[in-house]
């Protein structure tokens, strides 16, 4: 993560030497997720790293819902001035204009930059009974439908991932989404949800 955000420093920085006088204000960053998530976690350090050399402030704006989208919906209906901009992770426009409708395409955003990545990892609650994979295995085929995954929402990365993973092992797990990968931390770690399924940061 550290070199990308290098990289995305050194593009801010030589943006801001090509068109002169920019930025004049502060930029807006939208992130789709409630505040805590990985997304939320890499778009906060970033704007804390570029500050001293944008001489501009980069105002993180969380947007929760709909998986993301709703947050990419704003994005695109922004400006396109260079004010407005966006922290995104895959899900909301990869995966959900496949199983949501949403009123965006490719056609309305410029992607950037990554400026970062993060693994996805299914985390049990501590108190859950097993001590490995097949004992893990039993208990879920011995209870279908009594235990719970969070993840980030309908549609989302976690949410597909989870069911493809579930319906593999043949155990049935209900799912509880989130807003974001903060969210469903949040509620796993309060014993809300049996089962997290997002990305490291948050954890």
């Amino acid at each position: 993560m550290k070199k990308v955000l290098v990289g995305l420093m050194v593009l801010l920085v030589a943006v801001h030497s090509a068109w002169a006088g920019y930025p004049e204000k502060p930029i807006e960053v939208i992130v789709p997720s409630p505040p805590g998530g990985g997304t939320d976690i890499a778009v906060r350090l970033l704007a804390e790293l570029t500050e001293p050399f944008l001489k501009q402030k980069l105002v993180v704006v969380n947007k929760p819902g709909g998986g993301g989208t709703l947050g990419v919906s704003l994005l695109t209906q922004a400006k396109p001035d260079g004010y407005t901009l966006g922290g995104v992770w895959n899900s909301p426009l990869t995966a959900s204009p496949h199983t949501l409708q949403v009123p965006f395409t490719p056609d309305d955003y410029q992607p950037i930059l990554q400026i970062s990545s993060a693994a996805y990892v299914l985390c049990a609650a501590p108190d859950f009974p097993a001590n490995n994979a097949r004992e893990l295995i039993e208990e879920l085929k011995k209870n279908p439908g009594k235990y719970t995954y969070g993840n980030d929402g309908v549609g989302g990365t976690m949410q597909l991932a989870g069911e493809r993973i579930f319906k593999a092992l043949g155990v049935k797990v209900r799912p509880v989404p989130f807003g974001g990968a903060g969210e469903t931390a949040k509620n796993f770690l309060g014993g809300h949800v049996t089962f997290y399924g997002g990305s490291i940061p948050p954890i």
